[in-house]
């Protein structure tokens, strides 16, 4: 189930850890491949069944790249607890099994 929320009514406060300056310096992405590749990467990891690749080209001016899933979404609990917590230890419940995400065997991309 996806939620529309206003951006008026949603304000949340930023709280990084104290850790982050050195996980910002290991994670930046440092060309335009790896965006491509961290854009598809981020989907996939999301768990869905699917995920799709689409690129526009016919515009040079004005090339453009979508990446869909067939994911929920994300929660407002996922971001208040975890994209507005930089430095926060989300991947090792991840790692350990405890995320509740798909087997990836039972994903493709398409």
């Amino acid at each position: 189930m996806r939620v529309s929320i206003n951006q008026e009514d949603f304000k949340q406060r930023f709280r990084p850890r104290a850790n982050v300056l050195q996980l910002l310096g290991d994670e930046l992405i440092g060309s335009r491949k790896l965006v491509v590749f961290e854009l598809v990467k981020n989907a996939y990891d999301a768990g869905p069944n699917e995920v799709s690749v689409v690129l526009n080209l016919t515009d040079r001016e004005s090339p453009g790249i979508s990446v869909k899933d067939d994911d929920d979404g994300v929660s407002l609990q996922t971001i208040q607890d975890v994209w507005l917590v930089p430095g926060n230890d989300h991947r090792k419940a991840q790692l350990a099994g405890t995320s509740g995400k798909k087997d990836a065997t039972h994903r493709q991309v398409a």
